[in-house]
């Protein structure tokens, strides 16, 4: 091997290793660009995400004061019941439908 073949086959390497490093470094221009978008969509979600939960909870808070002023815009109305009692052993029972004392019995009206 002569000293001219030496040098043609050394440019020969250098040409492919430059071709080789201009490949890697359009791959990596597409590796960071990927990444960079990939970024920006993650913030993008992140942020839609951040904004929803903030306007979740501002229209809930929407609906209980809603809620709260219909409470407070219902009427509210006090009843009052006196009641008699007298003799040691009576009793009052207040409470609505069948009650019966001690020696109570029910009588069915139908057979």
């Amino acid at each position: 091997m002569t000293e001219k073949d030496m040098i043609e086959k050394s440019v020969e390497i250098n040409r492919i290793m430059s071709d080789v490093l201009q490949q890697h470094e359009k791959e990596n221009k597409r590796l960071w660009l990927g990444f960079i978008a990939q970024t920006i969509y993650n913030l993008v979600i992140t942020i839609i995400l951040l904004w929803a939960a903030s306007h979740m909870q501002e229209t809930m808070n929407e609906a209980v004061l809603n809620s709260l002023n219909s409470v407070a815009e219902l009427g509210v109305t006090q009843t009052t019941t006196t009641q008699t009692v007298e003799g040691d052993s009576a009793t009052i029972n207040n409470v609505e439908g069948e009650q019966y004392n001690d020696n109570s019995s029910k009588n069915g009206g139908e057979s």
